[in-house]
């Protein structure tokens, strides 16, 4: 990292209340005190301290402003570090700074604030891409994993697998060192309990990684089923809008209709979808289509049957080989009340559920009813992990993949040990686990590897 001071706009251009210009290096309260004129000179607050004053360009007045001083190390960057709050207006804004680059700062690259912090040891590299999973966070439960990896959950997390894997290697040093001292002996069945142990831990945060994807992306989720069925009714009961043309006729969904929409904290991309049906409609049969493309790709279905329907081939073909990523939605339920028939067909639709474990619920999206059952089962469907546990969420693929490096050496080294080899032979395995390890928290890690977590960054941040 070079000596240079950094300058940059850490608030969206536009006009709004506020905007702020952060500034960090070696001489970023010098450069702060050329443009900025107050009561006292910023160079002689104390850290954590604001002013109130104004901010010029030689002798032209450009703003009021509140300057705000950071001194290092106890600064978001472990440097020097001033903040000018101005009034949040486009133009403005930039003759600050245009001003500031002139008196000796440098514009700031792509998330070099948050570089500079992870340099100065501020942050290790979870933390910093949490910053980023902070920002775009669209949902509470999102929000809640991007604070809590920011306080440093994954990294607990891993430093506690790290301290288990560094008895173990230790314990090989030593004995390497002393090969005839018999209370130096290796007991294989602690080494083997240990990286079951392992094993265990880092297949539960790799298999996070699928639960931290959806909670920031959104589940991508396809109503689909019959004409007819109650999948407009289902998606405006979901979204609590007339999104969706509801009438009798049926096809009068032709195309794909889209929203997104939090449900218990998740955030949901829901497509409802034209009737999966055979018709000669032309556009009929583009919407089909366009019907069938969504559900191969979706992490959710939600596959609509109406009570007292008997399941055909074609639905049941659909429904199994989908079913790992698919509820079954038995729609209209207040027509039982109709009659001793339409209850028997149900029970026989429920029967085929139940034999193929496929999970299924009953709801009336006329009539508002079943919503919480539904969210309850698509939950658990998903394996969608309670946010408020204290269980640990990756936030990254560069996290997952680390981890998958460290997993197959662990299970490398299990075998090794299983088939009685030298432990100096397994303890090279364990050395490169734990090298893994040490570059998913940052703690040995390539300039390639930090660039590359970086480029995505905001400018300012």
């Amino acid at each position: 990292m070079d000596n240079t001071t950094i300058a940059a706009i850490s608030t969206p251009l536009g006009s709004g209340g506020i905007a702020v210009i952060r500034i960090s290096g070696e001489k970023a309260i010098d450069i702060a005190d050329k443009v900025f004129k107050g009561k006292k000179k910023l160079k002689e607050l104390k850290g954590y301290t604001a002013q109130f004053g104004h901010v010029y360009n030689k002798d032209i007045l450009l703003d009021e402003c509140v300057a705000t001083v950071f001194t290092a190390p106890h600064s978001f960057t472990g440097e020097n570090v001033a903040e000018l709050s101005l009034h949040g207006g486009e133009y403005v804004v930039k003759k600050v700074l245009e001003t500031l680059y002139k008196k000796g700062a440098v514009p700031a690259k792509a998330g070099e604030f948050s570089y500079r912090a992870f340099i100065n040891g501020k942050i290790d590299l979870t933390e910093a891409e949490s910053i980023m999973e902070i920002i775009s966070a669209k949902n509470e439960r999102a929000l809640t994993v991007a604070e809590r990896n920011k306080q440093g959950a994954i990294t607990k997390k891993i430093n506690t697998i790290k301290n288990d894997l560094l008895g173990l290697i230790a314990k090989i040093s030593v004995w390497c060192d002393y090969p005839d001292d018999e209370s130096m002996e290796i007991d294989e069945s602690e080494f083997l309990s240990v990286c079951e142990n392992i094993k265990n831990e880092l297949t539960r945060l790799i298999n996070s990684f699928n639960n931290g994807k959806l909670l920031k992306n959104g589940i991508n989720t396809v109503i689909v089923g019959k004409p007819n069925v109650g999948k407009s009714t289902l998606m405006n009961m979901l979204s609590k809008e007339d999104l969706s043309i509801v009438t009798s006729i049926p096809g009068t969904t032709r195309d794909v209709v889209e929203t997104t929409i939090n449900l218990n904290g998740y955030t949901f991309n829901i497509s409802d979808t034209a009737g999966i049906r055979e018709t000669e409609n032309e556009v009929e049969k583009i919407g089909v289509e366009r019907a069938l493309k969504r559900v191969k790709n979706a992490d959710l279905l939600l596959m609509l049957f109406e009570t007292g329907e008997i399941l055909t081939q074609e639905d049941a073909t659909l429904l199994l080989k989908y079913k790992e990523k698919t509820v079954a939605v038995i729609n209209k339920t207040d027509l039982e009340k109709n009659g001793k028939n339409i209850i028997e067909k149900t029970e026989k639709t429920e029967e085929f559920f139940k034999k193929n474990n496929v999970p299924y619920v009953k709801i009336s999206a006329k009539e508002n009813i079943g919503e919480e059952e539904l969210i309850s089962v698509i939950t658990k469907t998903l394996k969608l992990i309670d946010t408020d546990s204290s269980e640990v969420i990756l936030g990254s693929f560069r996290q997952k993949t680390a981890a998958e490096n460290a997993l197959n050496l662990i299970e490398n080294a299990i075998g090794a040990i299983k088939e009685n080899t030298p432990a100096d032979a397994y303890g090279v395995l364990l050395d490169e686990a734990l090298a893994y390890l040490l570059e998913l928290t940052g703690e040995r890690v390539t300039n390639e590897v930090a660039d590359r977590v970086f480029k995505d960054f905001c400018v300012g941040k």
